[in-house]
C-alpha cells in the first residue's frame, strides 16, 4: 500500500544535490591544499561532505587509511628497527 502510494507520486524524496558552483569551489579549494575542517568552514559544509568530495576527486589521498595499511606500516618498522 504505501509502496504502490510512493509510485503514484509526482513528488520526489531526498536531499536536493549540492549546487555546482558550490561543488566546485570546494573542489578548488581541497586541490589548493586547504584542510578537511578549514574547506568546511569556508563553503559552510559538513566536514564528512568535504570528506566524500575529497574521496571522489583524489582517492586514496585524504588522509584516511586502512586497518591494512596500519599494519603494513608496523611490520615495516620492526624490520626496520631490529635490522639496525
Amino acid at each position: 500500500r504505501i509502496l504502490s502510494g510512493l509510485r503514484r507520486s509526482t513528488k520526489k524524496s531526498g536531499r536536493k544535490p549540492m549546487p555546482a558552483d558550490r561543488l566546485e569551489a570546494i573542489k578548488r579549494s581541497l586541490e589548493n591544499g586547504v584542510g578537511i575542517r578549514a574547506t568546511a568552514r569556508l563553503h559552510n559544509a559538513s566536514p564528512n561532505t568535504i570528506i566524500r568530495i575529497a574521496r571522489e576527486i583524489m582517492p586514496g589521498r585524504t588522509g584516511y587509511h586502512t586497518v591494512e595499511d596500519d599494519q603494513n606500516a608496523s611490520s615495516q618498522h620492526r624490520e626496520n628497527t631490529v635490522a639496525a
